[in-house]
């Protein structure tokens, strides 16, 4: 998420403590309660576009925030809503989007659950490790 932008009186106000007054970064933070890294931000952003104490004053406040900021982006691009049968098919493995019988009816190379699952515990323990066909 975008962090808010400060007030403009507070944006004019860092520029008057730095340029009239002639305050450090963090007497100015200090004084409005912001952090040293705002002020310097606005400071960066007021010398990138050639502002001036004088050049300031006859500004308006959305002149100012526009040239400091550029120009306000009214609204956000429509993104495209997810395919779930897409999602479905590139997130979830084979075994899953099949349904696999249950119980005794499921057989694997001609052998029920119960079965194949004591013949590769056998084989396990005799430490054979054949991969089947």
């Amino acid at each position: 998420m975008a962090t808010e932008r400060l007030l403009m009186r507070h944006i004019r106000e860092i520029l008057r403590l730095k340029w009239t007054l002639n305050r450090s970064h963090r007497e100015t933070a200090r004084s409005l309660g912001v952090s040293p890294g705002a002020v310097a931000s606005v400071m960066s952003r007021a010398t990138r576009v050639g502002l001036t104490w004088d050049t300031l004053t006859d500004l308006t406040d959305e002149v100012l925030e526009a040239r400091l900021y550029g120009p306000k982006i009214t609204g956000r691009v429509a993104r495209p809503l997810p395919d779930p049968a897409w999602m479905h098919t590139a997130y979830c493995p084979k075994t899953r989007s099949t349904p696999k019988p249950s119980g005794a009816v499921a057989a694997i190379n001609g052998r029920s659950s119960s079965s194949t699952t004591a013949h590769l515990r056998a084989r396990a323990r005799a430490g054979t490790r054949q991969v089947a066909s």
